[in-house]
């Protein structure tokens, strides 16, 4: 990691490897509990593995439309807001927008070094999610600090892989076409 922590959190981004994901996506009409298990080699303790295990609280992800993105977040714009807004409301079909927000439940938190490769703790750890059956759960390699942002680098590309699942059950309920 560099001397200036300014941007330790890029690198700790760019160290984020999910090496099994929930099988699962997000679920598009509640929230959704995804466990992960973060494995994270010790800085300065080669063969010291820390496990940290917890749980994601994904809300259940909001279609926004560009009338409610208008309404809520562009108040108090001119006349050519408003004609912007009148051109996306005749385009709105291919103007959906889908928000999704989350927290980090520590109470279900535990953290424990232990004694291997980061390959065989990672072998363990993805053995018992899936003799576990737990579809939701997903185990990732990081950094171990800062920790918090790998779980963050984790949950956007799973909200991202996401985002077509959801939006095809919002296209089966009907509401969007």
């Amino acid at each position: 990691m560099s001397r200036d922590r300014t941007y330790d959190f890029l690198y700790a981004a760019e160290a984020t490897e999910v090496i099994h994901a929930p099988s699962k996506a997000l679920e598009t009409f509640g929230t959704t509990s995804v466990g992960y298990h973060l494995l994270a080699e010790l800085e300065d303790n080669p063969g010291k593995i820390r496990v940290r295990e917890g749980r994601l609280q994904a809300s259940k992800p909001e279609l926004i439309t560009p009338e409610q993105y208008v309404k809520d977040e562009f108040e108090g714009f001119g006349e050519q807001a408003r004609r912007y807004y009148d051109f996306l409301k005749e385009h709105e079909d291919e103007m959906k927008i889908l928000k999704y927000g989350y927290r980090l439940k520590q109470e279900a938190f535990s953290e424990q070094i232990v004694t291997d490769s980061m390959d065989a703790v990672a072998e363990r750890v993805i053995r018992e999610v899936k003799a576990e059956n737990r579809p939701f759960d997903a185990v990732i390699k990081g950094v171990d600090d800062p920790w918090d942002v790998c779980l963050m680098q984790f949950f956007w590309l799973h909200t991202k892989a996401s985002v077509a699942h959801n939006m095809e059950d919002f296209k089966r309920a009907g509401i969007i076409k």
